[in-house]
This record gives C-alpha cells, structure tokens and sequence, in this order.
C-alpha cells in the first residue's frame, strides 16, 4: 500500500463531517482490495492528518454506514482470508443485455479497424465498465467478451505487446520461447518489426534470423523472451519468393479486388486466376484458408504440397 505525502494529508475541519470522510475513505480502500480492520485503520491514518487508531466498534459503525447506503460488504471469515470484501455497491452500473450486446458490437467494429493500440485502449476501458457492473451484468458481459475474442486478452499479453513495440522500435533482437500449434515449443532468434491485429488475434510481425525469413509470430504464444546481446549477424536481404497463381471460383470471384502485390491471369464467369509476389508465407496461407472452398492454389508445386501439410495438421486436431 503506496503511503500518502505528508503535505498531501487532508486536515478535518470543522466544515467536514468527520464520519462521511472517514467512510468515503473506507469505500474508497475496499474499491481497490478487500482490507482488515488493521488495514482500514492504517489507511485512514495515511489520509487523515493527526488521525488516531480506530477501534473494531469505530470501524463497524462506518461499514454499517456504508451498509445503510446499499453497499453489500462481507464480513470477515476464514473463507475471504479474514477480511471485508466489497461485493457490490449502488454507484455500479446496471445495463440491461441489449446495452451489453451493443458494447460488444461496438468493440467487433473496432476489431475491424486493425488499430492495435485503439484496441487496446478500448479493452483497458471495457475492464473499467465491467468491474463496474452489478455481478448479474458483470458475469453476462464477461461471457459476451470471451465469445468474441479467440483467446483471453490477459496482462501477460499486453505487457508483451508492449515490449514487443518497444524492442522493435529500438531494432533489437531477441530470443523467444514460441509454442508452435504444429512443432510444439521452440527457441526462435527474431528481430521483431511491427505489431499488428488480425482475425481476432495479436501478431508480431518479425524476420527469423536462423531462417533469413520474415515471419509472423501470434503474441499469445509466445511463452517468454530474452534480448540477444552482443548478437552481431548481420540480416542479409531477404530472399525473394516466387510468384503464386491460385483460382478463385464461387460467392469469393464477387467480393475479390486485387492488392498490391496480385493480378489477375485470366477470368471467366465461372473462375479466375490470380499471381501474387507474396512477401510472406504465413499471411498469403491465412488469406488462403479464408477463402475455404472456393480456393485452390495452382503452382508451384511447394506450395501446395505445403498447403496440405497445414491442412492435415489442422485435421489432426479436431480428430
């Protein structure tokens, strides 16, 4: 518990009631962690000039204040570590489910943005409205957000994250423990380049110094990391791929428009045939298994041979 300034100690004066202060502090304690009569005394102490130690019957009387006012407060016992828990109060918020449901449309659109850092921000606000909802609300949000993300957007992952910028940033190069969905874990040397936010999921975009290849490494596996000092190869151009052409047929032929990097070969009303310099392996794959059914890689023969492989290892999973 960070100890106030002295000169930042409120003095009571006659124009404060002594009791309202003393409760607000109480619920302003128990907002943030669940405290023992010593803690709350303690605290009080650390906010209030010249303030003295408060008795258990003192203590009581201002938690039954906070009672009176609609704040359910547990009462210390052995299950709670023996001591007050604020399980709720009527300063929450209290949204019906289509207030719910429309945050978490709200945060698919901004999904759609690709903005990493917006979306993190939204998330840090969305932590916000939730601890502040009535339990009821707060499990069914909860719910609501989990359906909607492909994994927990925990701590850990932030804080990764922004190292991860700040490690790219200053072009350093590290070591990471990375857990393969198809070799298992592994130590990868990586320079990583940039963050970026794709179908749900948080990527660095990297170049894998023991391959020369630039590579895309989903955040939430990666297990740890480590900067490799006095780590002088020097990263050489990276090699060039060679042009993919693949066919697109059905509902797909409709909605594709051509990127930077593509062109279309030839079209029918029935398929078309596109050549892409791809600059990275695993982005052109997701692009392809996006597509589904309505895809089919023509050359070179690597590639889909490739494609297979990732197919029948997903397979593998789900058997």
């Amino acid at each position: 518990m960070r100890a106030t300034p002295k000169n930042d100690l409120i003095k009571i004066s006659d124009n404060i009631s002594v009791t309202a202060y003393r409760t607000i502090c109480i619920l302003n304690l128990l907002l943030k962690q669940p405290s023992n009569e010593e803690e709350i005394s303690l605290h009080l102490k650390e906010q209030i000039l010249n303030n003295k130690n408060l008795s258990s019957d003192t203590i009581y009387i201002y938690l039954n204040t906070l009672k009176a006012i609609g704040c359910n407060i547990c009462r210390p016992c052995k299950t709670n570590n023996h001591k007050y828990v604020l399980k709720s109060h009527p300063f929450m918020l209290q949204l019906d489910d289509n207030d719910l449901k429309s945050l978490v449309q709200i945060r698919k659109y901004i999904s759609n943005l690709k903005n990493w850092k917006f979306i993190l921000e939204v998330e840090k606000l969305f932590d916000i409205i939730q601890d502040n909802l009535v339990m009821e609300s707060k499990k069914k949000f909860e719910k609501l957000r989990n359906a909607s993300l492909r994994y927990p957007l925990t701590q850990k992952i932030i804080d990764t994250i922004q190292k991860l910028e700040s490690h790219a940033e200053s072009q350093n190069k590290l070591e990471v423990v990375y857990s393969s969905p198809i070799n298992g874990i592994k130590n990868i040397k990586i320079k990583p380049e940039e963050i970026l936010y794709e179908n749900g999921a948080f990527y660095v975009h990297i170049i894998n110094l023991d391959a020369n290849e630039a590579q895309y490494l989903r955040v939430d596996r990666i297990n740890s990391f480590e900067l490799l000092r006095n780590y002088n190869l020097n990263i050489s151009e990276l090699p060039d791929i060679a042009p993919v052409q693949y066919k697109l047929k059905g509902a797909s032929l409709y909605y594709f428009i051509p990127g930077e990097n593509e062109s279309i070969i030839s079209k029918t009303e029935d398929e078309m045939i596109i050549e892409e310099k791809i600059t990275n392996k695993f982005k052109f794959y997701q692009k392809v298994l996006s597509y589904g059914y309505d895809c089919t890689i023509i050359k070179p023969l690597s590639f889909q041979k490739e494609m297979v492989n990732k197919l029948r290892s997903m397979l593998e999973i789900y058997t």
